[in-house]
């Protein structure tokens, strides 16, 4: 089986709460892992990589999976028209100062990053920016998929009423609304001991992995996050300067003004808060 939805981004948007929410939910079937990252890095592969991915089909209304990185990946839209012409997209949007923030501070906190937040925003492989330009790259899956396909979840709305957002969701891939029974997943912070963060982290995305069977991959994939979870404690970033949230304010205004237009949304309050 193949996936019904995805939802490709936006990276530390709150695309994990969802994941954990459908993967609750008795009409759908969510990946083994949340971000196979098919129509990215595992391309070359083939479909019965991908296909593995979902093994656990047990004729579930809805079939997904949670890649953020598809969003903002330019070749991803053409791959996915190319495999699931009638995919339907769940995004997930975030204010994207502060997304571009959790963003930096998550990789240095898994000894992804060592620069300095002002030596990235400097650099060509600008992330922060990047996976933050939500307009432009929902116009590029929009040269390939009809707006009725669509669904956006912004976490401002999460945050107020997870149920409630969960639940219009639910609505959209046309299952049952169910009580949400997880909070907020995947929030800020730091490793207790990096050697181990780095030792998750590749067990987390060793290429074997899919090669076992359906109920090691859970357990594997559960014991994984427990011990993540007793590696870390609560991390609050530090406050941009002054300097650096007047230069992200300035890139992302467009977008902002470009998404308003799109979905139909007044976002004066991320203008506000940017």
């Amino acid at each position: 089986m193949l996936p019904t939805f995805l939802i490709p981004g936006a990276p530390k948007a709150g695309s994990s709460t969802l994941y954990e929410c459908f993967s609750a939910h008795p009409q759908i079937l969510m990946s083994d892992q949340k971000e196979p990252d098919f129509f990215c890095g595992h391309w070359a592969e083939g479909l019965s990589f991908y296909e593995r991915c979902f093994s656990g089909y047990n004729g579930e209304a809805a079939i997904g999976e949670a890649t953020v990185g598809y969003l903002a990946d330019p070749v991803a839209p053409g791959r996915i028209r190319q495999v699931l012409p009638d995919v339907k997209f769940i995004i997930v949007l975030r204010e994207p100062v502060s997304r571009a923030v959790s963003h930096y501070w998550w990789r240095v906190n898994t000894n992804i990053e060592t620069r300095s937040i002002d030596d990235v925003l400097a650099s060509d492989d600008n992330y922060p920016v990047e996976f933050g330009l939500y307009h432009t790259q929902i116009c590029r899956y929009l040269e390939l998929f009809p707006m009725s396909r669509m669904y956006f979840v912004f976490t401002d709305d999460m945050a107020e009423d997870l149920d409630a957002a969960v639940n219009s969701a639910a609505d959209f891939l046309g299952v049952d609304r169910v009580p949400v029974a997880t909070g907020p997943s995947n929030l800020a912070r730091t490793p207790r001991s990096r050697a181990a963060t780095s030792l998750l982290a590749r067990a987390s995305s060793s290429p074997l992995k899919h090669l076992a069977p359906r109920r090691v991959r859970a357990l594997a994939s559960r014991t994984v996050g427990t011990l993540d979870r007793a590696n870390t404690k609560s991390f609050r970033p530090p406050p941009l300067r002054d300097d650096q949230r007047r230069a992200l304010q300035e890139i992302f205004l467009p977008e902002i003004e470009g998404l308003e237009r799109l979905v139909g949304r007044d976002l004066s309050h991320w203008k506000a808060r940017s």
